[in-house]
């Protein structure tokens, strides 16, 4: 009769999980438990199997984002260039986002440095300030007579 019944690594999984926590439970005095602040023991039984299931789940978005930024730099340089094939500039756009990758940023303290000192104010000029002027000049060479002039023409 136990050669017929077969079980699923995550049946296994859950069986284990249960009588691990129903032993511990039955095993531990509850004035031990009750003096516990944190329950660290029940915690590492639920989330060490979540943590590896996050990890996991953001490497994968990790590299889907990577490789979509990949593929759209190369693919703007190849239509800024006019180039029809992509295949011979993967390899050294590879090398350069390499090299730049450590020369941008040598260390993680360097990377904090510079995101907590440097990032506010060109995030504010490239995302505010600068498409601000852009607009103002836009507006002083193409005055509303001449943005009329240009839809009546077209």
């Amino acid at each position: 009769m136990l050669n017929e019944i077969n079980i699923s690594a995550a049946q296994f999984r859950k069986l284990v999980t249960l009588y691990s926590i129903g032993s511990t439970i039955i095993v531990v005095p509850a004035a031990i438990t009750a003096d516990a602040h944190q329950d660290a023991w029940i915690a590492a039984l639920f989330l060490q199997g979540i943590e590896v299931i996050i990890a996991i789940i953001w490497f994968l978005t990790l590299f889907f984002k990577v490789s979509l930024y990949f593929h759209a730099s190369i693919a703007g340089l190849c239509h800024i260039f006019n180039v029809n094939e992509t295949r011979f500039l993967t390899l050294p756009m590879g090398l350069i986002v390499t090299t730049f990758s450590i020369i941008v940023y040598p260390t993680i303290i360097y990377q904090k440095t510079w995101l907590a000192e440097t990032w506010i104010p060109y995030s504010f000029f490239v995302g505010a300030f600068y498409p601000f002027i852009l607009l103002i000049i836009g507006w002083i060479r193409f005055r509303p007579a001449k943005i009329k002039k240009i839809i009546k023409s077209t």
